[in-house]
C-alpha cells in the first residue's frame, strides 16, 4: 500500500505496524490504546472493533466511518483480510487497515487523494 495511510494487524486485532501517513492521523479521529486501533467516538470505536474482529475471523473486508471531521470531510477505515499461509507457522499479519478520507461523498485513500 505504497503511499496509503495503513496499519498492519494481527489475529487479535493488535497493531503490528503503523506507517508514517497513518501516524500523522493519530489524535483527530483515532488513537492506539493497549496496542489496538481505537476511535475517539464511542459508537465508532465499537463499530471499528467489531469490523476488525469480523475481518480477521471471517476473512471478509469491512468499512467503518470513524467520525465526521471539520470542513465536511470524514475519515473511515477499510479493513482488508490477509490469508494465512498454511506452511508459515509464524505469520502474524492477518489484516490491513487502510485509512480513507472523503469530502463531498467521494472516498479516497488517505495520502493518495
Amino acid at each position: 500500500m505504497v503511499g496509503a495511510a495503513a496499519a498492519l494487524l494481527d489475529q487479535q486485532g493488535e497493531v503490528l505496524h503503523l506507517n508514517d501517513r497513518a501516524r500523522r492521523l493519530l489524535g483527530d479521529d483515532f488513537v492506539i490504546a493497549e496496542g489496538r486501533l481505537r476511535a475517539r467516538d464511542g459508537d465508532a470505536d465499537q463499530n471499528l472493533a467489531a469490523a476488525i474482529r469480523s475481518t480477521v475471523r471471517n476473512q471478509v473486508a469491512s468499512r467503518v466511518s470513524l467520525s465526521d471531521r471539520k470542513r465536511g470531510e470524514a475519515l473511515g477505515v477499510c479493513i482488508m483480510p490477509v490469508a494465512a499461509e498454511a506452511d508459515e507457522a509464524f505469520q502474524l499479519l492477518r489484516a490491513v487497515a487502510i485509512f480513507e478520507s472523503s469530502a463531498a461523498g467521494s472516498p479516497d485513500i488517505a495520502g493518495l487523494n
